[in-house]
Parts: structure tokens; sequence; C-alpha cells
């Protein structure tokens, strides 16, 4: 009785995991759909039947190490996300525990993994093996979903600081490459001068598409930022590794000059200038 006690303690948990999944759109699957109240009653269907099997089976001492080599691999998967949140200095991790540490949670994640081979290797390398097929499957589709992840904190991390490094890397000929603010107004409009730019900047070099809109900044502001979303992924379908900056000013000139002073300075400054008709 013990064993469909625990169960059904646990089974809702994973229930309601999959049901986040599912409204995430992460992981495709005929089970994995979301359900229109508050319990995820569609998304049961598969870890019921999962669950229920290894009950029913009566070979308790095969799936015991399976399943305990999953648990351990949450554990040392939830510790190492406590560590690398750490790390990266990420805003949203305030960690409450008074004695929390990260290099605890590092341990705990070693830990976590020895034991797992300890215990049995090849159920071991099975759940390693389906983690990281879950984990290369999301990086390979690239779901439009925004966690505010830990991996995001470090990308900002690694991107300031080797911007501002480049403040102390001296103007060389070998290392000189063209940067380029291309007044291309909607980048979609002028795919012409988008894709002639691109010849020289390889996506190699900084490409800036700039975009001044004319008229009052009371009635442009609330639409900045749904053209420059859209811009931008016009501009990553295309694969063109380039920024779109937009400005409101009174006129076009106006505008213009805003534009050349905002990306005049600074070792990332743009030095070529093309305008489109």
């Amino acid at each position: 009785m013990l064993t469909p006690g625990s169960w059904w303690q646990v089974a809702p948990r994973g229930w309601r995991r999959l049901d986040r999944a599912a409204k995430a759109r992460t992981h495709p699957c005929c089970l994995l759909t979301p359900s229109p109240g508050s319990e995820p009653c569609l998304c049961s269907g598969g870890p019921g039947l999962a669950k229920l099997w290894t009950v029913i089976s009566a070979e308790l001492n095969t799936i015991a190490p399976i399943i305990s080599n999953f648990f351990l691999c949450s554990y040392a998967l939830i510790n190492f996300s406590c560590f690398h949140a750490s790390i990266t200095n990420s805003p949203g991790w305030r960690p409450s525990f008074q004695y929390y540490s990260k290099w605890t949670a590092l341990f705990g994640a070693v830990v976590s993994v020895v034991i797992m081979f300890l215990l049995t290797w090849w159920a071991a390398l099975i759940a390693i093996g389906v983690v990281l097929f879950l984990l290369l499957y999301v990086i390979y589709k690239k779901p439009e979903v925004n966690w505010g992840s830990s991996v995001q904190a470090g990308s900002y991390n690694l991107a300031l600081s080797y911007s501002v490094g480049l403040n102390e890397v001296e103007d060389h000929i070998k290392n000189y490459r063209p940067q380029c603010l291309v007044l291309t107004g909607p980048p979609n409009f002028r795919p012409a001068l988008v894709d002639f730019v691109g010849t020289f900047t390889q996506n190699l070099s900084l490409m800036i598409c700039g975009h001044v809109l004319i008229g009052p900044r009371k009635q442009r502001m609330p639409e900045l930022r749904l053209i420059a979303h859209g811009h931008t992924k016009w501009l990553n379908k295309r694969k063109i590794k380039a920024f779109y900056s937009d400005v409101i000013a009174e006129d076009l000139r106006s505008g213009v000059q805003i534009l050349m002073q905002i990306y005049s300075c600074g070792r990332v400054c743009s030095e070529p200038r093309d305008l489109g008709n």
C-alpha cells in the first residue's frame, strides 16, 4: 500500500509540471495539452500510465534504481541551477536561506551525479541521456518563451565585460572592420540596401539599421517597442547580424543627427553611412 500511496502523492506534481511545459509549447506531444482549468487533467495520462506500470510490474528491485537516479538527477540540476544563478549575479535570484552558499550548491550537484553512478551506472546513463535529449531539443527548436533564466543573465554579463574590454584594445590595420550606420528606415522596406551593406560586413562587423520616426513624441512613443520587435525578427529571419535602432524627431535631419551622435562614440562606433531613397 505504501507504493500506490507514494504514487498518488507525487503524481500531481509531475502533472502540473507537464501542464506548464504544455502552456510554454516547448515539447510537442499529444498528451501535453494545456488544461482549461486549474488541474492539469489532460496531462495526467502519460505520467499516470508510467507510474501505474511501475506499481503493477512487481519488479520494484529493478525499477528502484531508475527512479532513484531520476530523483538524484533532478537534485543535481536544481543545485547546479542555484550555483549558476549565483555566479552570473542574476537579479531575480535572491536566496533567503541564511546559510546558503553557491559552493555548497555546486558540491551538492557533483555529489548527486557521483551517487548516481555509484548506485547503477546504466540507470545513470539513461537519466542523463533523457535530460540531454530534452535540453538539445529545446536548444534546437528555440521556443519563443522568456523564462528569465540564468543563462540569459550570463550572456549579458559576458557581452558587457567584452564590450568594456574593447576600450583597452588599440586600433590596428589588421583588426580593422567597417562599422556601418545604415539609414534604412524600416529594414523590410529596403531589403536591397540591407543586403548590399551586408555584403561587406559579412556578419562579422557592426551594422545598425537606423529609422527616424517623424512626429510628436507622445504619439509615436507607444509604437516604438512593437515595431522594433518586428524589425529585429525580420533581420534574424533574413540571417543578417545587425541592430535596429529608431529615434523620434521633428524632422529627418534632426533624427539623423541624433543617430550619428549616438553611434559615433566609444570603441563600437559606426563610420560609413548609407542612406536609402
